[in-house]
């Protein structure tokens, strides 16, 4: 009896489709985990590059916090030179660290655009009503400037008018964050020198260069992020009182803060309704995020507010407050406060300015000390808010990559 051999020269149909399944299977476990390498990087990248930027960005307010104001003479006190000193800084910094490009237009003579203001400062010891005097302050003016002609020069215009029109508002955190690091140094080095061709984009087309992420999203700069403190859940429903902080919580994080380092001999009036503000009997009162309570007062107190710059993450989304309502400037509130409230006198009786004076807010609630300025911005409308700006009801901000260092 013979027995019949097989001699194969090639593969069955059935071991080829094996094969073709083993490596399909192979090659979509080698996608996976290419991808998931290539978000890990893209993750560390643009963790190391926020922390990277706003530690410089964090120096640099340091410095610039440091400048004075050159005081007249007949300047009456050392608590009345602080006083001076304040309104300076604060509007000193929005000069030179512009956080959009209403920040920049103050003085230009374009139409609609704000002066520069000039500094109040008491001379006298009277009591109520103080008439103030002024000392006008170029710096700041200068300030505003170069960047606006750096601004032309990007866009190719002659005129700051054609250039405000061409700017476009939707990326401008990030395009002002760009010229501040085009035309700031750090230990005689420009500050441009720290980002890559990379980190360089203009995703809006209107011209102007903005600072961009490992996922090529826009960053988000901010200089007072004054919302983002004292509104920092998330909620789909804002009206759902559950997510409201209290009283309580809003003066814990406001301790935890600590005073604003730019005054450090409390010369905002805001430190005065302090005092005189009950706290105890309200700390489990709800502060409604969406609407200013005259009955609640924690919301507008001043504290340490330093500048942060975030990346939106993977998803590209921030769900953050971007920029406040109203016009001009979105950064500061309203300039300009009647009867503002001075260092006060001996006994304790109030002092106060005859006439409105010049005092930039980072923290939009002014007429608490004085009258004729805006309204407290609820929380929901102060910059870097935490809240639902989309409207889809998921929670974009989860994975913002926020600053560790100096946070």
């Amino acid at each position: 009896m013979f027995s019949k051999t097989s001699n194969r020269n090639a593969f069955t149909l059935v071991e080829v489709l094996v094969s073709f399944v083993i490596i399909s299977v192979i090659s979509g476990m080698v996608a996976i985990a290419l991808s998931g390498a290539q978000r890990q990087a893209q993750d560390t990248r643009a963790k190391a590059m926020i922390d990277r930027l706003n530690l410089s960005i964090l120096r640099l307010y340091e410095d610039e916090s440091q400048r004075r104001v050159a005081m007249p003479g007949n300047v009456r006190d050392g608590e009345a030179v602080s006083h001076a000193q304040l309104i300076f800084k604060r509007d000193w910094l929005r000069a030179i660290l512009p956080n959009n490009k209403a920040d920049m237009d103050v003085g230009s003579g374009r139409s609609g655009a704000p002066n520069v203001a000039p500094i109040p400062y008491r001379t006298n010891a009277v009591e109520p009503p103080v008439a103030p005097a002024v000392a006008p302050e170029n710096s700041r003016a200068l300030a505003s400037q170069r960047y606006r002609q750096r601004v032309m020069r990007t866009l190719n215009v002659g005129t700051w008018a054609a250039a405000w029109d061409l700017w476009t508002p939707e990326h401008q955190s990030a395009e002002c964050l760009y010229q501040i690091f085009a035309s700031s140094t750090l230990d005689g080095e420009p500050l441009l020198k720290q980002l890559r061709t990379r980190d360089i984009a203009d995703t809006d087309e209107d011209g102007m260069p903005e600072i961009v992420d490992s996922w090529g999203v826009p960053l988000l700069w901010m200089r007072w992020p004054t919302g983002f403190y004292l509104k920092n859940r998330w909620a789909a429903d804002e009206s759902d009182s559950t997510a409201w902080p209290t009283v309580g919580e809003l003066a814990a994080i406001i301790r935890n803060r600590g005073d604003d380092p730019l005054d450090l001999l409390r010369m905002d009036p805001r430190y005065r309704s302090e005092y005189d503000y009950d706290l105890a009997s309200t700390t489990n009162d709800l502060v409604d995020p969406r609407t200013n309570s005259n009955s609640i007062m924690v919301d507008k107190l001043t504290y340490a507010v330093r500048p942060m710059i975030v990346s939106a993450g993977s998803d590209g989304e921030f769900d953050l407050v971007t920029s406040g309502p109203g016009t001009g400037r979105e950064t500061v509130g309203d300039d300009f406060v009647a009867s503002l409230r001075v260092a006060d006198a001996r006994d304790g009786s109030v002092r106060q300015f005859n006439r409105a004076v010049f005092f930039p807010d980072p923290f939009f609630t002014l007429n608490v000390v004085g009258t004729g300025a805006d309204s407290p911005r609820p929380l929901l409308q102060r910059l870097g808010a935490v809240s639902d700006v989309n409207g889809d009801r998921t929670d974009n901000s989860a994975d913002n990559i926020y600053p560790v260092l100096g946070f």
